[in-house]
């Protein structure tokens, strides 16, 4: 697996959280905040340089049987005493903390600094990110989901009838 690549894409995936995007359907994905490594970040997204020590990816997978097959959008892990996002997609969760205070136990396992490349495998941070999820999926508008399958439905009909 590379892991390099697999870093690329959180940080490609965070970077766009801090730009501005237009609202839809009435909500606005989240803003973040990476200060002063904001540069440093965009230039290692161009190739031109190495990520900072300060700045720690963690790339892990999702600890359960049960693979929810959903992006959730990048958002702050708030009550670490330094900047930290995750996001999940699709079985894997990606882990971005930035700063100084960042514990020298999160630094070791970092996807990108670390010799070894970490893939993690971390309960904890599955559990946090289960319960987000959950919280989500109950807070959505059940008449819109229903009505998204109906139109799925018909466009499968359409297309299996072409056949």
């Amino acid at each position: 697996m590379d892991m390099v690549k697999l870093v690329y894409f959180a940080l490609s995936i965070f970077w766009r959280g801090t730009r501005r995007w237009s609202a839809v359907e009435g909500g606005q994905p989240p803003k973040l905040f990476f200060g002063r490594h904001e540069k440093a970040i965009r230039a290692f997204l161009l190739g031109r340089c190495k990520l900072p020590e300060d700045v720690v990816v963690t790339v892990a997978v999702w600890p359960y049987k049960k693979v929810y097959p959903i992006a959730v959008m990048p958002r702050a892990d708030t009550g670490t005493g330094y900047r930290s996002y995750w996001f999940y997609f699709f079985g894997f969760i990606f882990l971005l903390a930035l700063g100084r205070k960042i514990p020298a136990q999160q630094r070791r396992i970092c996807s990108y600094h670390s010799p070894e490349k970490f893939l993690t495998l971390s309960p904890g941070l599955g559990s946090l990110v289960k319960e987000a999820i959950s919280t989500d999926l109950l807070s959505l508008d059940r008449s819109k989901i229903e009505g998204m399958f109906k139109e799925i439905q018909v466009i499968r009909s359409k297309s299996s009838s072409n056949c």
